[in-house]
């Protein structure tokens, strides 16, 4: 078994201390009875928990399709056990970011993950006799929460802790199913009823058709990855991992040619949203559509024998430049789909291009990961805040740096502050 990515142990031994690289949520838990996250965790959600061998209420709508051991996959409803008063806030994220991060945890705990074993390919020859399949489908095309009864394979006891993930928002624990239906018929907005049912449209024309009507991204990520878009012999189950970076990704190049074809930026502008101790700084330059992240955090610096310890930045950086990027960004990873995406719509929404630069500073206070819409918000929060308009790109690096933990020393990893301080330089030389 491979070692915790919390403690760098086996998972039979407790976590002392969570790394940023955990936080960020790029490895997984062990999630140990006693480990110092888990017992934070209980905090917020308290002792409950699920017993017996069935359960019963409504799903925000919500789903989830694994990964591990693709193209066979668990795949199933989220539902919470009983009511809740706002069952559809649990899979709402744009309305999480007046909550805490806590709140927001204990929350989630609550959802129970249905799953049986598939083949991604089932998606376009179902055949189930436990329904789970037909039922995750029925529920990804819904708009509105729906009660679910989900049987499983054995009696459970189990308790409401959430499980974590950098992609995906926290869920509660995972459980085998025997058979799942729904109470009562969703609610299916008829643009997504007419996309679902076009199966001779690609993925990518009816995830922007449902997003240039007014449907949710997220509600797009659900129906991708119920196997719900695309030609008919095309379609899959895919992973909420993958789906979620899919749809920002496939949204975003749709944009981006929009964005091409307006006017350039007048001057610098810079925007800021701080979300669960991630520190979001947007700059925009004036020139050509380009896009460039980095995240950056503090880790311990080694120090000689009696100094006191010190902290240096870490730093990941992922970028593209006029055109879109065609490979992954493995540095950034599914954070950088988001940002850009959010960065995408403001440009639209202004009818201007300009050379974007987000960089994410992730500090301790962000002490578990809560999946990528955290960066997709807090990104859309900052762009919808209204800018500052600084003089020149340095004095608007001054104003990062004076806000941030980090320093100057960031700036030296951006390929556009590069390109921006070398392009002035020879203006400067070619105006003598």
């Amino acid at each position: 078994m491979d070692p915790c990515s919390l403690c760098g142990r086996t998972p039979k031994r407790v976590v002392q201390e969570m790394g940023v690289e955990a936080r960020r949520g790029q490895e997984q838990f062990c999630e140990v009875r006693g480990c110092p996250l888990m017992e934070r965790f209980k905090g917020f959600t308290g002792e409950d928990e699920i017993s017996g061998d069935s359960a019963y209420g409504p799903s925000p709508p919500s789903l989830f399709v694994g990964r591990h051991g693709y193209p066979d996959v668990h795949l199933g409803p989220l539902m919470t056990p009983g009511e809740v008063d706002e069952p559809g806030l649990m899979d709402e994220p744009p309305s999480w970011t007046d909550m805490g991060l806590g709140d927001v945890l204990a929350m989630r705990s609550g959802l129970i993950r249905g799953n049986a074993r598939v083949e991604v390919d089932q998606a376009r020859r179902i055949s189930d006799p436990t329904r789970t399949m037909e039922v995750t489908q029925e529920l990804a095309m819904a708009a509105k929460p729906a009660y679910t009864e989900l049987s499983f394979s054995r009696e459970v006891d189990v308790d409401l802790t959430p499980t974590l993930g950098g992609f995906s928002a926290p869920t509660g624990p995972s459980i085998t199913l025997e058979k799942a239906q729904l109470a009562e018929n969703p609610r299916v907005p008829r643009q997504v009823d007419q996309i679902v049912y076009d199966t001779d449209a690609k993925a990518t024309t009816g995830a922007w058709e449902l997003y240039d009507k007014g449907i949710a991204d997220y509600h797009v990520q659900r129906l991708l990855a119920a196997g719900l878009l695309g030609r008919a012999n095309d379609r899959r189950f895919v992973p909420t991992r993958w789906s979620i970076t899919a749809t920002d990704d496939m949204l975003g190049k749709r944009l981006i040619p929009q964005v091409r074809d307006r006017q350039h930026l007048g001057q610098p502008q810079l925007f800021f949203h701080e979300l669960y101790g991630n520190r979001f700084h947007v700059l925009l330059i004036p020139g050509p559509w380009e896009f460039e992240m980095l995240e950056a955090w503090l880790v311990p610096k080694k120090t000689p024998e009696g100094q006191p310890p010190g902290r240096e930045i870490k730093m990941l950086q992922d970028d593209e430049g006029h055109e879109p990027r065609t490979s992954y960004a493995d540095d950034i990873t599914g954070a950088y789909y988001a940002a850009r995406l959010a960065v995408l719509e403001h440009l639209t929404s202004i009818g201007r291009q300009a050379r974007a630069l987000v960089l994410r500073e992730i500090t301790d206070d962000y002490y578990a990961p809560a999946g990528v819409w955290v960066i997709r918000e807090a990104v859309r929060h900052a762009m919808g805040e209204g800018p500052r308009t600084p003089d020149t790109v340095e004095h608007a690096l001054s104003i990062v740096e004076a806000e941030n933990e980090i320093g100057p020393d960031w700036a030296a990893n951006s390929r556009l502050i590069d390109e921006h301080r070398h392009q002035v330089q020879l203006s400067a030389f070619l105006d003598d």
